[in-house]
């Protein structure tokens, strides 16, 4: 990771522990933003419904919505903000 920290990497995608999160992660003083995707198409839940994160990105802001199968469809489960510091990568808000 301290390759992509050093070329300015502000966000990753993660996967395969199906489980949605969006975190800030600290690689060589670098915050950079994780985004963890959850398992939106199977039936085989872990310790989550089915869900997949709508990400909305911009060099100023970066907001994750994360979006829970209730029933009949997806619906919004909670929202995570993020905001470029311009010295060092994100911070929370």
């Amino acid at each position: 990771l301290s390759g992509f920290a050093a070329s300015g990497l502000d966000i990753a995608l993660t996967g395969h522990v199906h489980h949605s999160s969006a975190e800030l992660f600290e690689v060589d003083a670098r915050k950079i933003v994780m985004i963890q995707a959850g398992t939106a198409t199977s039936i085989r839940t872990r310790q989550e419904p089915p869900a997949y994160n709508d990400i909305k990105a911009s060099a100023a802001h970066i907001t994750v919505e994360t979006r829970v199968f209730r029933g009949n469809g997806f619906m919004a489960d909670g929202e995570k903000a993020f905001r470029n510091t311009d010295c060092g990568g994100w911070a929370s808000g």
